[in-house]
């Protein structure tokens, strides 16, 4: 797992290999007192689009701990900004 920030702007990323797993997450790296918008794609094979992934939106802070499950061989990314800011949907 890898986290990189650009400006206000935070994304991490992760590659599964032969396994499920579930990974705990915490966002301690980000600004405390601000709330901000996680945008966390992940592999869903019961989503009708070509691509088979899901997109969920949470309000997370320097508090929240993500729990993300991984499929194996799957892969998930999330993308977090200031709540409030223009943002790519």
């Amino acid at each position: 797992m890898n986290a990189r920030r650009s400006g206000d702007n935070w994304f991490i990323g992760c590659m599964n290999s032969g396994k499920t797993r579930v990974f705990d997450v915490p966002l301690d790296f980000l600004k405390a007192g601000v709330n901000h918008i996680a945008y966390v794609y992940t592999d869903d094979p019961n989503v009708q689009i070509r691509t088979h992934m899901a997109i969920e939106r949470r309000t997370v802070s320097a508090h929240t701990v993500l729990k993300i499950k991984m499929s194996a061989k799957g892969g998930m990314a999330v993308r977090i900004s200031m709540a409030g800011e223009n943002s790519l949907n």
